[in-house]
């Protein structure tokens, strides 16, 4: 029989407060080199709905999330908090691996299931995150197992083609 800890409510409030101001030496010593707006916030409850919650009310241009390695092959690659996050959310997000040390960002991904239909303003985000890291950018086509690229997606395709066209990127297609 496994054993859960018991933190008394005086103890949360201690740890809710450390945890906060832990943050925000991070914050301010990261917003030393950078004109990234950092804000931080603690909460309580499950990490999915509380992210989904915080991006209704606050509206982020990025989700930036960390991850550790266990579960399944996705799970593997990115984490099933992530992973749930990146299935429920329209805002772009940023994974770093658990280990992770930075170098300059050289290749980015981006998941296309080619549904945006040729309203390219959600694409804004990516394109100034490439642009900011001159990185390379892939466009990885998702579809659904016998899905094919119908006439609409093939359009859709050429859209993000277009406005892509001033960053290095190059098409993976399964």
């Amino acid at each position: 029989v496994g054993e859960m800890p018991i933190m008394l409510a005086e103890d949360a409030d201690i740890f809710r407060v450390e945890s906060l101001n832990h943050l925000k030496n991070e914050a301010a010593e990261l917003g030393k080199n950078s004109s990234i707006e950092i804000e931080c916030i603690t909460t309580e409850g499950f990490v999915v709905d509380e992210v989904m919650n915080l991006e209704k009310i606050k509206k982020p241009d990025y989700i930036l999330m960390g991850m550790k390695v266990s579960g399944s092959f996705n799970e593997r690659v990115l984490g099933s908090v992530a992973t749930d996050i990146i299935r429920k959310t329209k805002t772009p997000v940023i994974i770093v691996p658990e280990k992770a040390k930075y170098t300059t960002i050289e290749k980015m991904a981006f998941a296309c299931d080619y549904k945006m239909g040729t309203n390219t303003q959600i694409l804004k985000p990516i394109k100034d995150f490439v642009k900011m890291f001159n990185s390379q950018l892939y466009v990885l086509t998702i579809l659904k197992e016998g899905e094919s690229l119908e006439s609409d997606k093939i359009l859709t395709g050429i859209t993000v083609d277009n406005y892509f066209a001033d960053v290095k990127h190059v098409y993976h297609f399964p």
